[in-house]
């Protein structure tokens, strides 16, 4: 609430009025201070550079989309090729791996182990995609994201507030 209207409500006031009308001329300050306090909330913390495992895990969520829809459509060529990517993600650049397996301390080992999971899980929902078997592909799926899950439920909110602060 903003001066006792929903912050929604003024927003849609002040950034959708028409053109000639008296908060016209507020449309281009406001959306400016809109996205200003919209992207400043999105920041990392100035504790050290930008991460790029986040990038990495959006790319592998974007790839298990991928396989979850070749799989409905059982376009196995699509199977295959996204599973792939998500076996074989890149890794974090050294020194953010550094960074990172420095936090994790004794724990480094079971975040380590749930790679190796995806990577396996991976390469072997891929292999059943190229032999388009469906059971043994949903089952190499299945395991996958429980991988993913695992690793996701340990580690997804230390790992953003130590390092996204959020």
């Amino acid at each position: 609430m903003l001066g006792g209207a929903p912050t929604d409500q003024l927003m849609h006031i002040k950034v959708c009025a028409p053109p000639g009308s008296p908060n016209a001329r507020m449309n281009k300050p406001l959306l400016v201070l809109t996205t200003a306090l919209f992207l400043g909330g999105c920041a990392a913390p100035p504790s050290g550079p930008a991460m790029s495992l986040r990038g990495i895990m959006r790319d592998m969520g974007r790839d298990a989309a991928a396989v979850a829809d070749g799989l409905m459509r059982e376009d196995y060529a699509l199977v295959e090729r996204a599973a792939l990517k998500v076996a074989e993600h890149p890794q974090p650049v050294p020194e953010e791996r550094v960074r990172i397996i420095t936090w994790l301390g004794p724990r480094a080992g079971r975040f380590r182990g749930y790679d190796q999971e995806v990577h396996g899980h991976g390469q072997a929902l891929a292999a059943a995609a190229r032999q388009r078997q469906p059971k043994a592909a949903l089952e190499a799926f299945h395991k996958l994201q429980s991988a993913c899950m695992a690793c996701h439920l340990e580690f997804r909110q230390p790992y953003l507030t130590q390092f996204y602060g959020s």
